[in-house]
């Protein structure tokens, strides 16, 4: 398997899209060396792996006991819109069968409109979606990489620093080696066993089967019997209540042959008519409202025309009048002053003639008579009353009239309709006959609904029995030949037992050898002393791991430094992982942890290289520093810094190790 891509969406502190290729450029450089401080997102990067695999299953460094929809509500970004959610996507390859496959795994979530959180995944295969492996990858991720072994290959420097003490070593050796050599689902066979001993050494012997069959024939013959009288009492009523229903059908027609369906409208078709009629009157009082207003003017519209053009004209003569007033007023003081000056009579008369000549002829309102005497502004007044209101009050006298004539004809219509209403004495005696054979045919319907309800359960009861009777029937014919085979499940089930704690011990035993020479293999590796272990043992009862020193003697483990136990608890994953025998990436958060330089040293030399085809190493500055890079450098492929924006508040993934960051970027 290698890795080629982690994409993460607004998860946790990494606000929006980011990505990182992990590729390794070639098998002679598979470390790809991911810097950051600490609180920058490094432990979340190894955490976003685990939980695009395994989902609800992963073993997170800080979900601690909240529930999973709870721990992926709090991994959404806090900067993020909670509707779009987080998105977490993976791709890698595998071989399978010779054949390299692609894989993209894509697992998102969000907060729905309830606030409940919804998970999605998706998986694709060679750059098609597969609906099966999406649906079953629970089962296709453990099949390949078991959870139970995925700390082999994906674990950080605590768990390194716990591993060092004895307890917690023996009970990863003991989980590990389980999963690799498929001893849990020995335990869980000889688990399943036990219990199965248990129930059935907790059944009874059927001795009271029999008495138990002939009672149950006794309920099945008396539920026999109820149920013939309820399917009688059934029957009887319903042949009443045919009677009954047909005696009602014929009154009901013989009523509305006799005009009764229009007595039972009556009530209805008077208080239509009272309403009809109020409408009417409305609609009349508003026709009078218009009446007592400017709708009889309608009448003299064009008379009314006629009075606003003559007072229009007359304005306009009164106008002219006055200006040719003032026009003989001005050229008499013309004169008037010129004469005083001198002028002789010669001239005077040529000015005279020169001012009458340009004098505007008004003479055209001379032969008109001027009768109205209107004020001025009066023939404006009345063209817009003619203009606006004539027509607005033309419009509503035409709908109130309308609306009064429709009502009149529907009044008309309602009026035949009561006058065709019988006389309600006629039809009484056959109203009061109707509601008697109506109360008859209730009464027939409720008490056939209980017969049936008697008899729906009664045939529910009935069925129960002989069904009831024909499992003890079953039970009786094969009890014998169940109670022979649980003798013998009871018989072989300890042997099986023995077998498979036999099973188990021969596989420790015989696989023991293997485990302890990669182990051991492994911690030479790493040890700065090369002597100082020369022996390395499991205990397949404990999975307790012993030394033995160069002096084949014992070696305490307190004889060791605490960095040489850290050395040793490697060498054991280092080891675990070798025998898993499946080439997967290692990826290792806090790498060097607590170790001092020359163990460090050991570390960037001779194990990080060669703890796979790719290493993925999550480190800070002060555990991959300068020395050690250049240790790392001819075998790093890629290398990447998480920097923390705080303007942002978010991590932002950036090319090359501890590179200043350039938020402007």
């Amino acid at each position: 398997m290698t890795i080629d891509k982690l994409i993460l969406d607004n998860f946790a502190v990494f606000g929006g899209r980011q990505e990182i290729l992990l590729t390794p450029p070639s098998s002679r450089r598979p470390i790809i060396l991911i810097g950051g401080l600490n609180g920058c997102g490094k432990t979340t990067l190894l955490d976003s792996i685990h939980l695009v695999l395994y989902g609800s299953r992963a073993r997170t460094s800080n979900r601690g006991r909240r529930s999973y929809k709870n721990y992926l509500s709090q991994t959404i970004h806090h900067g993020a819109d909670r509707n779009e959610g987080a998105v977490l996507e993976l791709h890698f390859r595998r071989v399978t069968d010779g054949q390299e496959h692609s894989y993209r795994v894509i697992r998102a979530w969000r907060e729905n409109s309830k606030g409940e959180i919804e998970e999605t995944l998706e998986v694709s295969r060679d750059g098609a979606f597969d609906p099966v492996l999406s649906e079953h990858w629970d089962e296709f991720i453990e099949s390949y990489i078991p959870l139970d072994i995925a700390p082999l290959f994906f674990f950080d420097g605590e768990q390194i620093k716990d591993l060092a003490e004895d307890e917690n070593t023996a009970r990863l050796l003991k989980t590990a080696v389980n999963s690799l050599l498929g001893l849990d689902l020995v335990d869980r066979l000889e688990n399943d066993l036990l219990v199965l001993e248990r129930r059935k050494k907790a059944e009874e012997s059927s001795n009271e089967e029999l008495a138990k069959l002939k009672e149950s024939e006794k309920e099945v013959e008396v539920a026999e019997e109820l149920m013939e009288q309820a399917v009688s009492e059934q029957g009887s009523l319903q042949n009443r209540l045919d009677r009954k229903q047909k005696e009602l059908n014929d009154l009901e027609s013989e009523f509305r042959q006799r005009g009764g369906s229009l007595l039972q409208q009556r009530d209805d078709l008077s208080k239509e008519k009272s309403t009809l009629e109020k409408e009417l009157g409305t609609v009349e009082d508003a026709l009078l409202d218009l009446a007592s207003g400017s709708c009889p003017l309608l009448l003299v519209s064009d008379l009314l025309g006629n009075v606003a053009k003559q007072a229009s004209f007359e304005e306009a003569a009164r106008r002219d009048t006055l200006l040719a007033e003032a026009e003989e007023e001005r050229d008499k003081k013309i004169l008037r002053s010129l004469k005083r000056k001198g002028f002789e009579k010669a001239a005077m008369e040529a000015v005279e003639a020169s001012l009458l000549r340009f004098r505007p002829k008004r003479d055209q309102y001379s032969e008109e008579d001027l009768y109205l005497g209107s004020d001025d502004g009066f023939a404006a007044e009345l063209e817009e009353f003619l203009s606006q209101s004539v027509p607005k009050t033309r419009d509503q006298a035409r709908d109130l009239s309308r609306q009064a004539r429709d009502l009149r004809e529907r009044l008309a219509r309602l009026q035949d309709k009561l006058s065709a209403v019988p006389d309600s004495d006629v039809l009484e005696e056959l109203h009061q006959q109707l509601a008697i054979k109506q109360n008859e045919v209730d009464e027939q319907n409720t008490a056939l609904a209980a017969v049936d309800d008697k008899v729906k359960h009664l045939t529910a009861k009935l069925a129960e029995a002989k069904r009831f009777r024909q499992r003890l029937l079953h039970v009786e014919i094969h009890d014998m030949e169940s109670r022979k085979l649980d003798q013998r499940i009871l018989s072989h089930s300890p042997r099986v037992r023995e077998t498979l704690v036999k099973l188990r011990q021969r596989t420790l035993n015989r696989n023991a050898a293997k485990l302890e020479k990669l182990m051991l293999d492994s911690l030479r590796q790493l040890l700065r002393k090369d002597t100082l272990v020369n022996e390395l043992h499991i205990n397949p009862q404990s999975f307790r791991v012993s030394l033995l020193g160069s002096d084949s003697l014992p070696l305490d483990s307190e004889r060791l430094s605490a960095g040489e136990r850290q050395l040793l608890a490697t060498a054991i994953l280092w080891g675990l992982a070798k025998a898993s025998g499946r080439p997967l990436p290692t990826i290792i958060d806090t790498p060097l942890g607590r170790l001092d330089a020359s163990h460090r040293d050991h570390l960037s030399k001779r194990y990080f290289p060669q703890a796979s085809h790719q290493v993925i190493l999550l480190s800070t500055d002060k555990e991959v520093d300068a020395t050690h890079l250049d240790q790392l450098s001819p075998y790093l492929g890629a290398s990447y810094c998480l920097n923390f924006d705080p303007k942002e508040n978010r991590t932002v993934i950036q090319d090359h190790y501890f590179e200043p960051y350039d938020a402007a970027s």
